[in-house]
């Protein structure tokens, strides 16, 4: 069984031919990540209230992914239950995965970096310990609360770090 080559590339380098034709010709994609809703009720918190604990594993969230309606939207974030994230300076971009693929599938759309305030590491508790998820602050708008699918924490990391950045350099220049 042959190994694909790039699996242990970071996960912006394996799907940059995939975004390419989203991207401007000014953008650079600079990192990437994989985040699911959670599947219990409380997706964000609207009350900038911690969400208390996960109810679910990775695994049932992604096969729950297959029978869901959508996730009701939250104004100036496309959403779905299981999304790939690409940073580039200005904007996130967002899709859905391809079926049964790591790659990016459908375009859902994009949250300009100007709509957000600030992008967070938390850990929230889960019935096995500790899930890694990423906080969202959106400039007019909820918090939102992503998990990190399992796999991914390295890149998370990565995205989160590159986000914070330009976000404080915008600040920064005002």
């Amino acid at each position: 069984m042959s190994q694909d080559p790039t699996a242990d590339s970071p996960y912006r380098h394996r799907i940059a031919d995939s975004v390419a034709d989203q991207l401007t010709h000014d953008e650079q994609l600079l990192g990437a990540t994989r985040l699911v809703l959670p599947i219990n009720s409380a997706r964000y918190d609207e009350n900038l209230e911690e969400r208390s604990s996960l109810k679910d594993l990775a695994l049932l969230q992604h096969l729950m992914v297959l029978v869901r309606p959508a996730p009701k939207p939250v104004a100036g974030f496309p959403l779905h239950w299981d999304m790939v994230l690409a940073l580039t300076r200005n904007r996130i971009l967002i899709y859905k995965p391809r079926r049964g693929s790591h790659q990016p599938g459908s375009y859902l759309g994009s949250v300009p970096l100007d709509h957000l305030t600030k992008i967070e590491l938390a850990t929230v508790a889960d019935r096995v310990g500790r899930t890694l998820a990423v906080k969202f602050n959106l400039d007019h708008g909820p918090r939102l609360m992503l998990d990190v699918l399992a796999g991914y924490r390295t890149d998370t990391e990565h995205f989160v770090e590159e986000a914070q950045h330009h976000l404080e350099v915008r600040r920064f220049l005002g």
